[in-house]
């Protein structure tokens, strides 16, 4: 179980994930990543670009939930989530402070969210 994090108003799920590069292993650093299944696609923050120069991979037209329109940079990236190495997989790379892991990480896992407790799980089936 991992416990939502209080510093989000109300409290959500999150948990730190590394970001590897997708061809040169030793290339990697930590990001704090919100969970949310709503989301379609996962979003690094500008910061894991630049920590680890990702391998660029064209650009998507996304829309937020507030209906805003934006371009958005995609990245070549090999994610490791809840101790799980996932294959190489194309992410949004936006600016912000933490990323947003959607359903194409989540689909990977089980997911079992515990308002009450405000705790979560995430395992590998």
């Amino acid at each position: 179980m991992f416990p939502y994090d209080p510093d989000f108003s109300p409290p959500a799920p999150v948990l730190e994930i590394t970001v590897h590069h997708p061809k040169t292993a030793d290339l990697k650093t930590g990001v704090r990543a919100q969970l949310d299944p709503g989301s379609d696609i996962s979003v690094l923050p500008e910061s894991a670009d630049h920590a680890i120069r990702l391998q660029h991979d064209g650009e998507l037209e996304v829309e937020g939930y507030d209906g805003l329109v934006a371009r958005a940079l995609l990245c070549v990236v090999k994610l490791e989530v809840a101790g799980e190495m996932l294959p190489p997989m194309s992410v949004v790379v936006m600016p912000r402070s933490h990323a947003i892991l959607g359903r194409d990480v989540l689909n990977h896992f089980t997911l079992t969210l515990s308002g009450k407790d405000l705790s979560f799980r995430l395992e590998d089936p």
